[in-house]
């Protein structure tokens, strides 16, 4: 009903309409090698992973949007950078397991060469007036293969920040992007 009412008012003043939004604090961790010079370096680093996906049809779930936001040190320099994902290179999907149902998430980044599988137990949770099948955790790994010659490999966690995905409900998920890249700027983190 309160969805209803929203989506009316929505079509009535023009106002966009965005999905569910999921907003998922990240950890990396793993290994790279430059292919040039042989030269292998430890990755760690933390970020955001948000989606706006229409998640109401669980058998059918549709990304609308995703950004990826790595923040990390690198010596005494503190960088940021945002991943753009083409919503077309990523599934979400809800499985049955018997005892529980599993969420999974993979997606391909076309200009890394990252691809990415993560998965966790889902529960039907209150996301903002709307109660969904999400995982709260999730975890897997990722393998890329950059542009500049650059392999490697790595864990992946994700957590869902529930609180703040309740809070943002009915924002972009570019203007949510936006918002936490400008948090990081003002703790030094600086665009790369």
């Amino acid at each position: 009903m309160k969805y209803s009412v929203i989506l009316t008012l929505a079509i009535a003043f023009h106002i966009p309409v965005y999905a569910e939004t999921l907003i998922f604090q990240t950890a990396t961790s793993g290994q790279q090698l430059n292919v040039e010079n042989k030269v292998g370096e430890k990755i760690k680093e933390r970020g955001y992973f948000i989606i706006d996906a229409d998640m109401s049809n669980s058998d059918s779930i549709v990304v609308n949007a995703a950004y990826f936001l790595h923040y990390t040190k690198q010596g005494t320099s503190k960088i940021q950078y945002t991943t753009i994902l083409n919503p077309d290179n990523i599934e979400i999907i809800l499985a049955d397991s018997g005892k529980s149902k599993i969420m999974l998430i993979r997606w391909f980044d076309d200009p890394t060469g990252t691809y990415t599988v993560v998965s966790g137990t889902a529960n039907l949770k209150d996301i903002g007036g709307l109660l969904r099948y999400v995982a709260l955790s999730v975890k897997g790994s990722s393998v890329w293969r950059e542009i500049d010659f650059r392999t490697g490999s790595g864990g992946l966690k994700l957590r869902l920040d529930i609180k703040a995905t309740i809070l943002h409900q009915g924002i972009s998920a570019s203007a949510i992007i936006a918002e936490y890249e400008n948090m990081l700027t003002a703790k030094g983190y600086n665009p790369e």
